[in-house]
């Protein structure tokens, strides 16, 4: 954390923080959701779970999420349809993703106001939530969840270039919520140390727990993924009783050209030829692949939220204010 003081990038947040722009307040209310990190802490599974408990409380409400077209042609916002799911390369990964398991409308575009702005004008919606809104200043938010992932190293949490930090500590002071994730089969040491960190600067947090599914009677797999933080998902695979023959690994939000899916499928017809085994991916991942034999053959990775009633109830005090 002394480090930060010596990374250029540190002393560009700091410029950012002395010369801030007034956020736009919008018409209706706004949940924000997002980390402090680069790669994954699992804001897409926690988005699907964040709306079914909105609707189940609140079933009457329309909402609308907001997510950046990153890493995609698209150039102007434009809602995601059912129709688009098969078309990340234009809407980005994370926008058909979520409209493909989450029971709301998806806006998509390179700058998020602007998203939202544009899904305002053209519907009417009584809540949004932004995907990786966090650092996206130029929106007033009334709820600002945080998610922290504890499986990631102290190292890991200090400022780019040093280490994977978009913001400092400080920058939590901002949150209205922090919520930690990945804590499965973490050393408690860990646990404690980031909690005791996360504490300096923001004393509203709450904690949950993924849960991988994955039900096949073969055990030796193939591991296929291009998200944040797949260190913790092969952890977990192994945890389940999977003997994870090969992991091929993509930076994060990878495209999977056509050429790729050909190479990762003759890689698997050669595996399965010396051994049975299937071939697994996540959600994120699978919604990318258009080869046709890869996809009919690739197994889903399934991940599911749970939160203690406890801390659920609050969760549900934060959403209630809203309305």
């Amino acid at each position: 954390m002394k480090l930060d003081i010596l990374s250029p990038y540190y002393w560009f947040l700091m410029a950012k923080k002395n010369s801030p722009k007034i956020p736009i307040q919008m018409s209706i209310p706004i949940i924000s959701v997002g980390n402090i990190n680069t790669g994954g802490s699992g804001k897409t599974p926690f988005i699907h779970f964040l709306v079914a408990e909105i609707k189940a409380k609140f079933p009457l409400k329309k909402i609308v999420i907001v997510s950046k077209s990153y890493k995609a042609s698209l150039k102007f916002p434009q809602e995601v349809t059912e129709l688009d799911l098969s078309r990340p390369d234009i809407f980005g990964d994370e926008p058909c993703l979520l409209k493909s398991i989450v029971d709301a409308d998806v806006w998509s575009g390179p700058i998020k106001y602007k998203t939202l702005a544009a899904a305002l004008r053209l519907k009417t919606y009584d809540l949004a939530i932004i995907d990786d809104g966090f650092s996206h200043r130029q929106i007033q938010r009334q709820l600002d969840i945080v998610l922290f992932d504890v499986s990631r190293s102290r190292a890991h949490y200090q400022i780019i270039p040093f280490g994977f930090m978009r913001e400092p500590w400080s920058a939590l002071k901002r949150a209205s919520l922090v919520i930690l994730t990945k804590l499965e089969n973490q050393d408690k040491g860990r646990i404690h140390f980031f909690e005791s960190e996360i504490q300096k600067y923001q004393k509203n947090l709450l904690s949950l727990d993924f849960v991988t599914k994955l039900n096949l009677k073969i055990k030796n797999i193939f591991l296929v993924t291009g998200i944040g933080n797949p260190e913790a998902l092969v952890q977990n695979l192994k945890l389940l009783g999977y003997n994870v023959v090969k992991v091929q690994l993509y930076e994060d939000h990878y495209k999977f050209p056509l050429t790729e899916q050909i190479k990762i499928w003759q890689e698997y017809l050669s595996l399965k030829a010396e051994s049975e085994l299937e071939i697994v991916t996540t959600s994120k991942d699978l919604i990318k692949i258009s080869h046709p034999e890869l996809k009919q053959n690739l197994k889903l990775i399934e991940l599911n939220i749970s939160m203690s009633d406890k801390k659920l109830k609050v969760l549900h005090e934060k959403i209630s204010q809203l309305f």
